[in-house]
């Protein structure tokens, strides 16, 4: 079932949600039916669910896992909603509770190593930096964001390192050091140019919209803006006409 997670990653990273969502619904289906228990499913379901803003539907789904709590598999899904509250608390402009939540996914004491690890940890450091910024803890954000770019630029995810140099370009704007945030979103824009990522694209050309204004350019604004709302709405085109999660997207 392991074998599955990292065709998860690759639709999720791809923007095929449609099509996962119909892959993981499926297999928990069948697994049921057979008996078994369909944990690995739920977590693509899950994270799925986190993508699109739909955090009361990782809680629900949380609930279905944990009520059978089946070792080894339950620090997956503990990590998967820490990632969620996390998010979630952010959403509602509460940073300390969502920093708790991140901080326990980075922490090895709570949250032990396991298969990908290295992955869901980089998610709850993007998470770490936004609830520092949020939080006004501006050098702290930087810190944060200087050793979240290290960190995947060593990994082999194209998409976590244009979420690491737009997460810096962010860090380095709320210092109003505007030519490290064009650097750093260039650098971004550069993976984009060489890879087909759209769930980090559309992030990635949000915050060039955001520069660009900065700058006077209203032009350029206005081309990254396009692009950011092309994206998400291709990500949402792929689900099912009628299914939630396209409206929660």
């Amino acid at each position: 079932r392991l074998g599955r997670v990292p065709k998860f990653l690759i639709l999720t990273a791809s923007g095929r949600f449609g099509e996962l969502l119909r892959m993981v619904r499926t297999g928990r289906e069948l697994e049921e039916k057979n008996g078994q228990d369909p944990w690995v499913f739920l977590l693509g379901e899950s994270w799925l669910h986190v993508l699109c803003f739909d955090f009361s539907g990782v809680r629900r789904l949380s609930e279905i896992v944990m009520r059978s709590d089946a070792e080894p598999h339950a620090v997956w899904i503990r990590t998967i909603s820490r990632i969620s509250s996390g998010y979630d608390s952010l959403y509602r402009g509460n940073p300390v509770e969502a920093l708790q939540c991140f901080s326990e996914v980075c922490d090895p004491r709570i949250t032990p190593g396991f298969i990908l690890h290295w992955h869901w940890r980089l998610q709850a450091r993007l998470g770490v930096t936004e609830a520092l910024l949020q939080a006004g803890d501006i050098s702290g954000a930087h810190r944060e964001a200087d050793d979240l770019v290290a960190s995947a630029l060593a990994a082999a995810d194209p998409g976590m390192r244009a979420l690491a140099w737009e997460m810096k370009s962010r860090a380095a704007r709320a210092e109003n050091d505007f030519d490290g945030a064009r650097v750093s979103i260039e650098n971004a824009l550069a993976i984009l140019d060489r890879f087909e990522i759209p769930v980090a694209a559309w992030r990635v050309h949000r915050t060039a919209w955001d520069l660009c204004s900065d700058f006077g350019d209203p032009e350029k604004a206005g081309e990254h803006r396009m692009l950011a709302r092309e994206l998400i709405m291709r990500i949402a085109g792929s689900f099912d006409d009628g299914e939630p999660l396209r409206q929660s997207l």
